[in-house]
């Protein structure tokens, strides 16, 4: 048997990783790669590696190429091991040509090709542009700019979960979400680890079934997401424009509708809807009122119990500036007993509020929760709550709106190609519309030469559309900049 030996750091596993794995295996039978340890690249002077040893040996094992992997500890042991393992051929990268070739002595050594344009250096160099680069913000509707709090909970070790201490933390989440939400105390909270969809299809599907008939507010790509998950489930809907509003729904036909589904931000087009309205509409037609919360909880007023809501949903990474994958569902109380009354079946075993409810009542989740986020939830409830709860959180998104949106108005009376639509707006997004069909252009020079980031748009919205967001660690200076920034690409765009 022939037995390759070779050795690297392999941060961040990229492709020229691999066709050097790749053609040193080919040089023989059994392919040995040596991985450096932490305290080996220090010593050696290699700075900046972001993966530990054990992410990295985990990169080398994930290939699948090597049949055997060792870690490198110290100078002079390439050669101890050739040795040792018997080795035959010793195979590195060119960037090393000439380095190691006393080792000859003992084996073949072969210098490989590189792969041109990759390497962990550059991998590095971008990721630090991005995380490092002195005022890089994001703009963004999620993930959104993190509070310095948040993230020194999220570097901590995470506890284990199934115990007195952590329940206490799951009911104290779902006590203050219910306050913050206007929900009554008879409310059922679930916290699901998953995104805001899996939260919007937990609801759809595990509330209703066929033999109801929902209504959806099709506006944008998020209320069309509710008629996608209506149908996969076979659930009859019908979708609305919000143009009809709550005046179209009595120009519907008499036939008894289950409840209406509504976004209360379209956050595809930035576009607020008058849930008052809707909700009035809702209890003349005795429906159960469905409410994607997700962007503007936090953002907009909203009050579960005045508008009389059933479902309502909120999302970890937008208002509350959590890492996605944490959601949160609160159900009246009305609309969890119709669930065990009709014997609506679960569409899934891992999304089924009949079952989670015998945990949430003991402050646990059926399976294993995103417990690290769930800590940071607590923590940033608590602090809402200090800081005037709901009303004060809303007037600071408020007044970061309204002092981006009056810079951007003084910027289109000088005549710059921007726009802003003509919709009512939540305070969490001012959408950004480009007649001159640049907006591709503008998202990748703010991203690229600024470290600034906003939400593009897909599809015809491409070139035409972007979103800038007003959620988390954001102050009003923050909005002069991306107004200044705005002003000087428009002006070089003229």
């Amino acid at each position: 048997m022939k037995k390759v030996i070779t050795y690297g750091t392999f941060d961040l596993f990229h492709e020229g990783h691999r066709r050097l794995l790749e053609r040193a295996k080919a040089l023989g039978d059994h392919l040995i790669v040596g991985v450096t340890s932490d305290r080996f690249d220090r010593e050696r002077g290699k700075a900046g590696v972001r993966q530990s040893l054990l992410e990295r040996v985990e990169n080398v094992r994930a290939s699948g190429l090597a049949d055997e992997i060792l870690v490198e500890e110290y100078v002079g042991q390439k050669q101890d091991d050739i040795v040792r393992c018997e080795v035959d051929v010793f195979a590195i990268g060119s960037d090393w040509e000439g380095v190691f070739d006393d080792l000859s002595e003992w084996c073949e050594v072969v210098y490989l090709p590189r792969t041109e344009g990759v390497s962990s250096t550059d991998l590095r160099r971008k990721l630090d542009t991005v995380d490092r680069r002195e005022g890089s913000r994001l703009f963004t509707l999620g993930p959104v700019e993190m509070f310095p709090e948040t993230r020194k909970i999220l570097a901590r070790q995470l506890p284990y979960f199934r115990t007195a201490a952590f329940s206490e933390i799951v009911i104290d989440c779902a006590t203050r979400l219910k306050r913050l939400a206007g929900a009554p105390a008879d409310a059922h909270v679930f916290l699901l680890t998953g995104s805001g969809t899996a939260a919007m299809e937990a609801v759809v599907a595990g509330c209703f079934d066929a033999d109801d008939s929902l209504l959806v507010v099709d506006g944008g790509g998020f209320g069309h997401r509710f008629s996608e998950i209506a149908a996969l489930h076979g659930i009859p809907h019908t979708a609305i424009p919000p143009d009809d509003g709550p005046p179209g729904l009595s120009g519907l036909p008499d036939a008894p509708r289950t409840a209406l589904l509504i976004n209360h931000h379209e956050t595809s087009v930035g576009r607020l809807y008058d849930l008052a309205a809707y909700a009035e509409a809702c209890r003349a037609r005795g429906m159960f009122l469905v409410v994607d919360a997700i962007s503007s909880f936090l953002a907009d007023p909203l009050d579960f119990s005045a508008l009389g809501i059933d479902a309502f949903i909120v999302s970890a990474q937008k208002a509350l500036a959590l890492p996605p994958g944490l959601s949160a569902v609160i159900l009246s109380d009305r609309l969890f007993r119709r669930i065990a009354e009709k014997r609506i079946p679960p569409f899934s075993l891992y999304f089924d509020f009949t079952e989670a409810e015998k945990d949430a009542v003991r402050g646990q989740t059926p399976f294993t929760p995103a417990v690290g986020t769930i800590l940071a939830l607590r923590e940033r409830l608590a602090g809402i709550e200090e800081d005037g709860g709901a009303a004060a959180q809303v007037a600071k998104t408020k007044a970061l709106a309204e002092d981006f949106r009056a810079r951007l108005a003084k910027l289109i009376a000088e005549g710059l190609p921007v726009a802003v639509p003509d919709h009512p707006l939540s305070n969490a997004c001012t959408p950004l519309l480009f007649p001159r069909g640049n907006a591709a252009d503008i998202y990748r020079r703010l991203s690229e030469e600024h470290g600034v980031w906003l939400n593009p748009n897909g599809g015809a919205e491409k070139d035409t559309m972007l979103r800038v967001g007003h959620l988390g660690d954001l102050t009003c200076d923050d909005g002069a900049r991306l107004a200044e920034l705005l002003a000087s690409l428009l002006r070089e765009s003229r």
